[in-house]
């Protein structure tokens, strides 16, 4: 079973690589081949050789390859299943008329709330009476109809739809769930609330870059078929949900889970108002990590302790600990009660009982299910006195979660738990005391695997980890945990008994923040080439775990009595740690000769930002146009940029120039300053008059030439924000680039008519990401670009790249790329003066990305 279950796991990881159907068509014939191989290699040595022991391991390994062959076949099948309900990619978004409820805790930012909606009901029609909608629009009709509303959109009392096709119509009410977002909300939602909604939908469509967060990934695991915003909103009947229900098929208990979530956190908002740490007490108690600050989330991140803070085997295993040493103790008291049933037997159906409840109270994420199950194993054993070994148990508990969520497999969060699980069961040994030799052997390989990684999934390896968990681990399991549930079961029976818990709670995590803000300054996390180090560490620690599981001999006892004999578990071992370092070399290619010049443009929807890397003979230089968009909810300098920098190594760029003051091209200056040093910083043009003006200026790095200027500062008084935007100009090796921010037509003229010979160009970044009010026909002309890119978001509601722009540069015969389309695009340029083009879709592609 342990080999079965460890093929099938393999099956399933099989699909991160895998591109589309033609790739898994072939992976699938290359099995099968072997399979019938392994078939009829077995028939012959039964007819010739009859050696039983070949034909047992020919079996074995065929077993195997089934066993591969169904992981994958099973897992890429609901993937496709969930591919085919997804809203197909458009060249617009579609206007929909949705019924249904809201199933997550909506995410309130400074003017915008966000939020999860189930749905029961799906219709998009063309100018069609309420009473003549097509097949499968009955429920809006229904719900419609079953009750007056106060407000909608009616006409001249008729309720209309608004949709293109029949095709579309019937991928709309496929749709399952969607990811909602409301600008300026005029009133608070909360789970389990219905409404029906007039939303603009499109596909789950990701900002495709390198070491970057891949949305269409997560969309496809947490199945979310489209996203939009609303354009109206109004409560739908509370009378019609069962039937809308039942029309679905859908089970309704699930339903309530939403609303009790929604009530405890409505409670805990009202109970820890007046603490100061409010967010830390709901994450504590329900997970809900959404009220925590980007300083409080980045300082648990970097210290490696981020797992607390979330409802997992961690809080699950603490709840079931408890519970069961209640129980138990409680049930022991009474004789009469133990003759009737075991204390033990009761105490395990007590615990487990409770892990439920707080899973379900915690909104029964994947996490919380992937501990029930683990749980809910080891209740079954203890209860059927079964003797199973842990491997055999984590093997079944593999099984099962493949089985009931095979897409698992891309989830981080998947790979965090199998890894802890991995441990924990390898460390544990029946009947043996756990002292404290035990429990700091098993927190350092907790510390060091989930570092590890953290640094591969995320991009840092927190040094601080084992450390920040020495202390917090048990800090919240055995005190915080425990005086939240303290707090809420006195909330309603001795109010200031509860009051002092809180505070006493609140200053605990005053000193816990503190020293963790002390360990991170003197133990920071190591981000540049965080992957390599990583993997290193888990050849390490699969060398080292592979000894010990073979037998507990010391050093030099193992290599003095089987060095000569080699048995098959030490060539496995060597085998798979070999395989790892090779994974840490690719990783890390240091014999690779990256091209003198990459430029790369990143995929930051509607806004701007290019990084330059330079590679010189003995050091490489860095450089930055621009920081994407930012603003108090979304800061794409922290989720693009550093990241990108921190994945190739960046310690100090070399020049920064900000174009203008646009929320879109500014980003978050302070976020690159705090990480890295920046010895160039070209302001925009309204600060001419510093020493840093971009006005013009000029500098050299070996062979690549710079140049930063600007229309003129006396000329252009009259101009607006964006003609004022700083230009950049380099070239290299004869090969010229031009980015020109969002300049229009009057700064194009002014630049025409005094800087006309700076404005020639081979690649140019189309000004203003394709607006009809830049690229003139004059301007064009006059920088005669080979390759012009624009940087804007895919169906983003200004209509960028206008046609009318796409025209022109066709006119001049100038291949033009967008990011929408093509994710990050890399441009390389070498001594040949050649340039080539990487696609980031291309490159890294797979078959729940958009072509």
């Amino acid at each position: 079973m342990r080999l079965v279950a460890m093929m099938g796991f393999l099956g399933s990881c099989s699909l991160w690589f895998i591109s589309g159907l033609d790739s898994f068509a072939r992976l699938v014939g290359c099995v099968l081949g072997c399979v019938v191989g392994l078939f009829l290699l077995q028939a012959w040595l039964v007819i010739k050789c009859q050696h039983c022991q070949s034909i047992a391991m020919i079996a074995r390994c065929r077993h195997l390859s089934l066993a591969f062959l169904c992981g994958l076949s099973w897992s890429y099948w609901q993937a496709q299943q969930q591919l085919q309900i997804r809203m197909p990619k458009l060249t617009e978004a579609v206007s929909v008329y949705l019924i249904g409820e809201v199933c997550s805790i909506p995410k309130y930012d400074a003017d915008r709330t966000s939020w999860r909606l189930c749905i029961d009901a799906a219709s998009a029609v063309q100018n069609c009476d309420v009473n003549h909608l097509p097949s499968g629009a009955h429920q809006v009709n229904r719900m419609l109809n079953s009750q007056p509303f106060t407000r909608g959109w009616q006409h001249q009392s008729r309720y209309r739809f608004t949709v293109p096709t029949v095709a579309i119509s019937s991928a709309v009410e496929r749709l399952r769930q969607v990811h909602i977002s409301w600008y300026q909300p005029q009133y608070k939602l909360h789970q389990g609330m219905r409404l029906l909604l007039k939303v603009k939908l499109k596909t789950p469509y990701a900002k495709r870059n390198l070491a970057a967060f891949d949305y269409e990934r997560f969309a496809l695991v947490a199945g979310i078929d489209a996203t939009g915003y609303v354009e109206e909103l109004q409560l739908a009947p509370l009378a019609e949900k069962n039937a809308a229900n039942r029309l679905q098929g859908t089970t309704s208990w699930l339903s309530h889970l939403d609303s009790w979530q929604a009530r405890a956190l409505t409670q805990m908002q009202s109970l820890y108002s007046t603490s100061q740490f409010s967010a830390w007490h709901q994450a504590l108690a329900l997970g809900y990590r959404a009220e925590l600050s980007s300083s409080d989330q980045s300082l648990l991140r970097e210290s490696g302790t981020a797992h607390i803070m979330a409802i997992s085997g961690l809080h699950i295993g603490l709840i079931f600990f408890f519970t069961q040493r209640l129980a138990s103790f409680t049930w022991r008291r009474s004789a009469s009660l133990c003759l009737r049933w075991p204390a033990p037997h009761i105490a395990l159906v007590c615990a487990f009982t409770a892990s439920v409840v707080f899973a379900l109270l915690s909104g029964f994420e994947l996490p919380a299910q992937r501990a029930l199950l683990a749980i809910g194993l080891f209740s079954l054993q203890r209860l059927c006195l079964i003797n199973w070994q842990n491997s055999q148990i984590f093997a079944l508990t593999l099984l099962l979660l493949l089985l009931f969520e095979p897409l698992a497999v891309l989830s981080p969060g998947f790979w965090l738990t199998i890894t802890a699980l991995a441990i924990i069961y390898s460390q544990v040994q029946p009947g043996k005391a756990f002292g404290i030799g035990f429990w700091l052997r098993l927190q350092f390989l907790l510390s060091a695997a989930m570092g590890a990684l953290a640094a591969i999934i995320f991009g840092a390896f927190p040094l601080a980890s084992f450390c920040a968990n020495l202390w917090m681990v048990p800090l919240v399991s055995f005190v915080l945990l425990p005086l939240e549930l303290l707090v809420l079961i006195l909330a309603n029976l001795c109010e200031a008994l509860a009051s002092l818990l809180l505070d006493f709670s609140d200053g605990l995590i005053l000193l816990s923040r503190e020293w963790l803000a002390k360990l991170l300054a003197f133990l920071p996390a190591i981000h540049s080439q965080a992957s390599g180090w990583a993997w290193l560490l888990l050849a390490v620690l699969w060398g080292a775990g592979s000894i010990q599981m073979a037998q507990r001999l010391n050093w030099l006892e193992f290599i003095l009595e089987r060095i000569k004999s080699c048995p098959r578990w030490r060539k496995v071992s060597l085998l798979s740690v070999l395989i790892l370092i090779l994974c840490s070399a690719l990783t890390n290619p240091w014999w690779a000769s990256a091209p003198q010049l990459n430029i790369y443009t990143l995929d930051s929807g509607q806004g701007l930002s290019i990084l330059v890397h330079y590679q010189q003979p003995h050091r490489d230089s860095y450089g930055l146009y621009d920081l994407g968009y930012a603003d108090s909810n979304i800061n794409q300098t922290d989720q693009l940029i550093v990241p990108l920098l921190h994945h190739l190594g960046v310690k100090k760029i070399d020049w920064l120039v900000v174009s203008h003051n646009d929320a879109d091209h500014r980003g978050d200056v302070n976020s690159v300053m705090a990480a890295f040093q920046v010895q160039r910083f070209v302001r925009p043009k309204a600060q001419a008059l510093s020493s840093q003006g971009c006005y013009e200026q000029r500098w050299q790095i070996d062979q690549l030439q710079l140049m930063a200027f600007s229309s003129d500062p006396v000329r252009s008084k009259s101009l607006s924000a964006n003609d004022q935007s700083c230009l950049l100009l380099l070239e290299f090796n004869g090969v010229r680039f031009l980015f020109s921010g969002d300049i229009e037509r009057a700064a194009e003229l002014e630049l025409l008519s005094n800087r006309a010979a700076d404005l020639a160009a081979d690649v140019l970044w189309v000004p203003h990401h394709g607006s009809q009010t830049s690229s003139s026909w004059s301007f064009i002309a006059a920088v005669n670009p080979k390759l012009a890119i624009v940087s804007s978001g895919f169906l983003n509601r200004f209509g960028h790249p206008h046609p009318s722009v796409i025209e022109r540069y066709r006119a001049f015969n100038v291949q033009l790329e967008t990011t929408a389309e093509t994710g990050m695009l890399q441009v390389q340029v070498d001594a040949s003066q050649a340039l080539r083009l990487q696609r980031f879709r291309e490159v890294d592609h797979h078959f729940w990305n958009h072509h």
